[in-house]
């Protein structure tokens, strides 16, 4: 995810007020995901302990989509698979394109999201970043990532939970690759914890390894610290160009270990860039969705070069030729290899196939079930119609506390992916509709785009009736809207009209003005 970890734009952080949460420990993310994959979770043990993980896959992007990652487009962006490309292990890749001139955040770029979560295990892949030799003043990232933050405060610390493990790079500088590992993460109040390293590979500088509480912070310096700044130092990689040539990149993740790595592109010698075994309490315990990301930045620069933070001026391309999860792998005993994909091949067929990508989400902040019974008690507007009726949307998460009732807390939010999004409301039988209540995420009174309210008598929502829509550059695709745009308050958007048929009710939003997200605390229907 990786917005910048020093810039308030960071990445996901802005995300909203926190949708990625990271699951718990083995035995939590069993009791919440395990409904969905017991059968196929594997428990296995690692030369660091016994942890539990998804069943391994191996993706070499020969179709033109993929079982194991959806393709999120945003502001332009394209992802395209089975491109060939001669410097690919079997000659084919998948690209990630940022456009020319987009928008600022993760939002305005191309985003691969698995549709399920991963925990413990070895994560691998061949890559190339972003290239910007022709402007080299380009702010841009590249990332191969973990994340997931979804308002919980599973460790109890009170900062909410931040699961994020990363690899990224500053497009302006290609020699150098940043190293994170988040716990915790809230925009409001601000606070974080993390430890990174930031390294120079081509000279084997490492600039700096921290335990950070806050952006450009560092906390405390682990630099010579056995257990959290091993190794001390590193051999440089002459000539290396992260955005030049395709690198293998990996990290292996256990409960009281973490180590990133790369394989030199010559011997196939495996090179540690940090083996992390500090406080359990600084490593992630909760699984995480596998992402890759390219965006444009304007407030991380490189350290040296603080201009460089302006838009691509032409398009950019970040290209995977494969990527691998797997499970059981030690840290300190990944078998050398080369830059080939002959290892991936040999990986297992997986077969707990994503559920398309709107596989069923269990891993909620502080469940549904939770939340107090609530019974059709008119309001002083009448019945509330879409109390206790669950809404359903493409990656939902919390579907049960859009309309539990309870619209006073605006963490109590159903979460959606980034972009244009929308949910359904199914009222069970038509009926003659005259309002519709929304509150979004309200905390910080954001303002949330090209909201629409669309009714309908049948599921497929043709024909339609569009009650409310303030998308005034049609880019959810729903027609150029008429109404403003208003910021967020506990209070709701209230929307009446004249007298509707209609039996479900469809919602759509864009992100806001704090992130690429969107959030639902509650929505009512009334007659």
């Amino acid at each position: 995810m990786s917005p910048s970890n020093f810039s308030t734009d960071h990445r996901y952080k802005n995300l909203a007020p926190s949708w990625r949460g990271r699951l718990r420990v083995a035995t939590t993310w069993l009791g919440i995901v395990g409904t969905a994959l017991v059968s196929l979770v594997t428990a296995i043990s690692l030369q660091t302990g016994l942890i539990f993980a998804a069943p391994a896959f191996t993706e070499q992007w020969t179709g033109s989509t993929s079982p194991y990652f959806n393709f999120l487009l945003n502001g332009g962006s394209t992802i395209t698979s089975n491109v060939a490309d001669a410097a690919a292990s079997d000659g084919k890749i998948v690209d990630l394109t940022l456009p020319a001139f987009p928008s600022a955040g993760p939002g305005g770029g191309p985003n691969l999201q698995s549709p399920i979560l991963y925990g413990f295990g070895t994560y691998e892949t061949r890559m190339k970043t972003l290239d910007c030799s022709s402007q080299p003043n380009t702010g841009a990232i590249s990332g191969f990532f973990t994340y997931l933050n979804d308002g919980a405060d599973q460790n109890g610390n009170s900062v909410k939970d931040n699961s994020e493990i990363d690899f990224e790079w500053l497009c302006a500088e290609p020699n150098v690759v940043w190293l994170t590992m988040w716990t915790d993460y809230q925009d409001s109040p601000l606070a974080m914890k993390r430890v990174y390293r930031e390294l120079d590979i081509a000279s084997g500088t490492i600039r700096r390894t921290c335990y950070s509480e806050g952006f450009g912070a560092c906390t405390q310096n682990l630099t010579g610290s056995p257990t959290e700044g091993s190794p001390s130092t590193i051999a440089g990689l002459s000539g290396y160009n992260s955005s030049a040539a395709y690198y293998t990149y990996g990290f292996t993740w256990a409960t009281n270990r973490m180590t990133w790595y790369m394989y030199h592109p010559s011997t196939g010698a495996k090179i540690i860039l940090w083996d992390y075994q500090g406080p359990t309490s600084r490593i992630t315990q909760r699984p995480a969705y596998y992402m890759f990301n390219a965006w444009h930045t304007n407030n991380w620069p490189p350290p040296n070069n603080p201009n460089a933070v302006q838009q691509p001026n032409s398009p950019r391309h970040l290209k995977l030729d494969w990527v691998t999860y797997n499970t059981g792998v030690s840290p300190t005993s990944t078998p050398t290899r080369t830059n080939t994909a002959t290892s991936p091949t040999n990986t297992p067929t997986r077969t707990n196939t994503p559920i398309g990508p709107t596989p069923t989400k269990t891993n909620t902040a502080t469940g549904p079930t939770n939340t107090p019974t609530r019974t059709n008690t008119p309001t002083s507007g009448g019945t509330n119609l879409a109390l206790g009726k669950i809404a359903t949307g493409t990656s939902l998460l919390n579907p049960a506390f859009i309309t539990d009732g309870d619209k006073s807390n605006s963490n109590n939010f159903g979460g959606l992916d980034l972009g244009v999004r929308s949910i359904v409301i199914d009222l069970g039988q038509s009926y003659s509709l005259t309002k519709v209540n929304v509150w979004h995420y309200f905390a910080d009174a954001r303002t949330y785009h090209d909201v629409i309210v669309q009714l309908s008598t049948v599921s497929n929502f043709s024909p339609l009736t569009t009650v409310f829509n303030n998308d005034t550059n049609n880019s959810a695709g729903q027609g150029t809207g008429t109404n403003a745009e208003y910021a967020e308050s506990s209070a709701g958007k209230s929307i009446t009209f004249s007298p509707v048929t209609a039996r479900y009710i469809r919602l759509w939003s864009n992100g806001s003005s704090a992130n690429a997200y969107n959030h639902y605390v509650e929505v009512e229907v009334y007659q």
